[in-house]
C-alpha cells in the first residue's frame, strides 16, 4: 500500500492505494477502539456493506469544513483478486462546518463477484458532539450481491445516543434497525 500526498501543489489532498475500506458511511470505516458500542450496527456487521477492506485506490480532499473521498475498487472483498474487468466506485462527501456537527453522504456502485449482479447502495450519517452528549446516527438503503445471488432491496438506520459521565466512562444508548426486504 502507498499513499501519496500533493500539498504542495494541492493543499488536503492524497491519493492512496493498496486494500483498506471503501468510504461509505461513518461507523464502518471507523477505527474500532473510537466505536461507542462493542458491536458495529447492522449496516456493518449484518449487510458488510462498510465494514470490510477491498483492493483499490482512493483519491482524499479535505478543504475547510468539507472532505470528499472517492475510489475504484475491485469489488471482491479481502485477499482477493479481481474476477472481472469492471472496477467498483464508492464515493463520500462530509461537512464538518463546526459545533460538533458532523453531515455526509456516501454511494457505492459496482458489479463485484464475476460481475453477474449489480451491488449498489447509498446512505446518509450524522453526528452532533455537544459535550458531554453525543448523538450519531446513520441511515442507508440499497441491494448487495453474493457469489450464488442478487439480494433484494434492503434498508437499515440506527441512532446513538450518549453522555459521558467521567473521562472514561459513558452512558450509550442505541436503537437498530433492519429491513431485510
Amino acid at each position: 500500500a502507498f499513499v501519496f500526498s500533493a500539498e504542495d501543489k494541492l493543499p488536503g489532498a492524497s491519493l492512496q492505494a493498496g486494500q483498506f475500506k471503501p468510504p461509505f458511511g461513518m461507523e464502518g470505516t471507523a477505527s474500532s477502539t473510537v466505536l461507542d458500542t462493542v458491536e458495529r450496527s447492522a449496516l456493518s456487521s449484518t449487510l458488510g456493506w462498510s465494514d470490510y477492506r477491498d483492493l483499490g485506490a482512493m483519491v482524499k480532499f479535505r478543504r475547510g469544513p468539507w472532505q470528499v473521498l472517492a475510489g475504484f475498487f475491485n469489488g471482491e472483498g479481502p485477499n482477493t483478486s479481481d474476477a472481472n474487468r469492471d472496477k467498483d466506485f464508492s464515493g463520500k462527501i462530509a461537512l464538518e462546518p463546526g459545533g460538533g456537527l458532523h453531515l455526509g453522504v456516501s454511494g457505492y456502485t459496482g458489479r463485484g463477484k464475476a460481475a453477474r449482479y449489480l451491488n449498489e447502495r447509498w446512505g446518509l450519517e450524522f453526528a452532533w458532539l455537544p459535550e458531554p452528549w453525543f448523538l450519531k446516527g446513520e441511515f442507508a438503503a440499497g441491494h448487495g450481491a453474493t457469489s450464488t445471488s442478487a439480494s433484494p432491496g434492503q434498508r437499515t438506520a440506527y441512532g446513538t445516543l450518549g453522555r459521558t459521565l467521567l473521562p472514561k466512562l459513558q452512558g450509550v444508548a442505541r436503537l437498530d434497525w433492519w429491513d431485510p426486504d
